[in-house]
């Protein structure tokens, strides 16, 4: 199994140099600088042995892209700045700490570089990353990334082959691309057109970023990190050394040299999560550290992470209300028309009266109602009372016998039961 891991390993580095032959003519003559937008991106994994001991198996996927990148050209080096890392044509994509660039050409838009561990390391990789140029408005970029792991009682052996065309922002746009500082593009009519500016030109520190944003590296590993100070239109001030400086929990040790940092060889010391710093001119910006134990399928979950470029996303535009959009109708349309002045004033004026009459209209409900009510009280009172009424005189009946006088409803006498006369 082993000796066939080279014989995979040529292939695939292979084909990655059979599909960038040939470059975009006359593409070198042309700065590839400015804004792009992350494209598309498809991932193909090709599996060859997987274990037990190997992890989650590794899928292919596709992906839209999306995002603000910048890309600078200096020289021989490209270099993409995305959201969370910045990829040089020089330098080795991998999260693996342990590659080793091998070899790097730039020629006629074209440019490769090819990483691998050391030959005695028992996590064998090897990466070939290439960038070329299809046009002044249009990259691709492409990263081949060969595993082969010894793991306990497992293999694992796979190539994971990433590509992503990068489309420069002015011609998504349908704008003219933009062409290096001092060429002249060619005009519609064929002839050479007048030479462009620089593209930008710093002014005072307004941001500061580090990248990567974040690294997983094992015990004893190394990594450095970028800093990178901007203007508030993006444009990189040069010659600039940000301050440094790590931050972790007391439990756990790490050294930071300058911008790298080192890991601790001891697990119990060394594992845990750390910050490194950079300052300048009062802006930060840190990046995260998580030091682990060795693991196959976190290395492969990173890489597939990681794999693309990603973008920085647009900032968001709040949409306006539709009430705003139809204040600002009306005043274009009032500031479209003569003699809108004046109308403006009697609009104001006709809205302020409005305003006080609805004001008198609350007021006066309240003392009209009050009104009301004192009025039907004095009506109330005002009726005549009705005539209380005479009281009947009482009848009284008597007894003949004793002349005792007893009341109209009674019939004898109490004393000796005689009958009592008749009322008077």
């Amino acid at each position: 199994m082993r000796a066939s891991a080279p014989r995979s390993i040529c292939c695939a580095v292979g084909v990655a140099g059979v599909l960038f032959v040939h470059a975009a003519p006359g593409v070198a003559q042309e700065s590839l600088s400015g804004s792009w937008e992350a494209g598309a991106t498809s991932m193909e994994v090709a599996v060859q042995s997987w274990g037990k001991d190997c992890g989650p198996r590794p899928q292919s996927s596709q992906s839209s892209g999306g995002g603000n990148v910048q890309v600078e050209q200096r020289g021989q080096v490209l270099t993409i700045r995305g959201a969370d890392r910045d990829v040089r044509s020089d330098r080795c994509w991998s999260p693996n700490s342990n590659m080793r660039r091998v070899s790097s050409s730039a020629a006629d838009g074209l440019w490769t570089t090819r990483c691998k561990t050391a030959a005695d390391d028992p996590r064998q990789e090897i990466g070939t990353y290439t960038l070329k140029a299809l046009s002044v408005d249009r990259m691709l970029y492409q990263d081949v990334s060969h595993f082969d792991w010894k793991l306990k009682d497992s293999t694992c052996i796979a190539t994971i082959t990433t590509t992503q065309t990068l489309i420069r922002r002015a011609a998504a746009r349908g704008e003219p691309a933009a062409t290096s500082p001092g060429s002249k593009a060619p005009r519609a009519d064929g002839q050479p057109a007048a030479a462009t500016a620089p593209p930008c030109v710093p002014g005072p520190p307004a941001r500061l970023l580090v990248r990567p944003r974040r690294a997983d590296l094992e015990l004893g590993q190394r990594q450095c990190f970028h800093a990178r100070v901007l203007d508030a239109k993006g444009c990189a001030i040069e010659g600039v050394e940000p301050s440094w400086q790590l931050d972790h929990g007391r439990a756990i040790k790490g050294s930071l040299q300058g911008s790298c940092f080192l890991a601790g060889e001891r697990s119990a010391e060394a594992e845990g999560a750390f910050k490194v710093i950079a300052s300048h001119a009062g802006l930060k910006d840190e990046a995260e550290i998580q030091v682990s134990a060795v693991s196959l399928p976190a290395l492969l979950a990173k890489r597939m992470e990681t794999g693309a470029v990603k973008g920085e996303p647009e900032p968001a535009v709040e949409a306006p209300t539709e009430r705003a959009e139809s204040t600002s109708r009306v005043a274009a349309k009032t500031l479209a028309e003569p003699g809108s002045d004046r109308r403006w004033l009697i609009w104001i004026s006709a809205l302020l009266a409005a305003a006080a009459a609805v004001l008198l209209l609350l007021r006066a409900r309240p003392r009209a109602r009050q009104a009301r009510k004192r009025k039907t009280l004095a009506s109330v009172a005002e009726l005549p009372s009705a005539p209380t009424p005479t009281p009947t005189p009482m009848r009284l009946r008597r007894c003949p016998t004793c002349g005792a006088s007893y009341p109209e409803t009674s019939a004898f006498c109490g004393t000796d039961g005689s009958a009592l006369t008749e009322p008077e």
